[in-house]
């Protein structure tokens, strides 16, 4: 009888296992196939100098930092890539990035107040 109920624990645990596994994998494949929309922060004027040296001749260092976040929009998620400018000082020994507004990953969904924001 012991046998016979460890082996229905054992099923159960397997099924439970293999549908939380399936959950993973659907959730991964949405993800990917959210639609994305690419939000760009740039280095605003008055913070275009380099904090070594104070020259004003800085250019681009590689593409930007990048941040993904994945924002419920009624009825869909919608895939979010902030890119931050990234500057770098002809000196070489500055290096300016854009700051994010503050609290951008909060309250950036258009869902009710009263809705769950995690």
């Amino acid at each position: 009888m012991a046998t016979e109920l460890r082996g229905a624990e054992d099923s159960t645990a397997d099924r439970a296992e293999a549908a939380k596994q399936k959950r993973q994998e659907r959730a991964a494949r949405k993800a990917e196939e959210a639609p994305a929309r690419e939000i760009r922060h740039a280095v605003p004027a008055e913070e275009r100098h380099c904090p070594a040296c104070g020259s004003e001749d800085l250019k681009p260092l590689g593409k930007g930092r990048t941040s993904v976040v994945y924002e419920y929009v009624p009825a869909r998620f919608e895939k979010q890539v902030h890119v931050q400018e990234v500057l770098a000082c002809a000196c070489g020994r500055g290096v300016v990035t854009a700051l994010l507004r503050p609290g951008w990953w909060i309250g950036a969904s258009t869902a009710p107040a009263s809705s769950p924001t995690w």
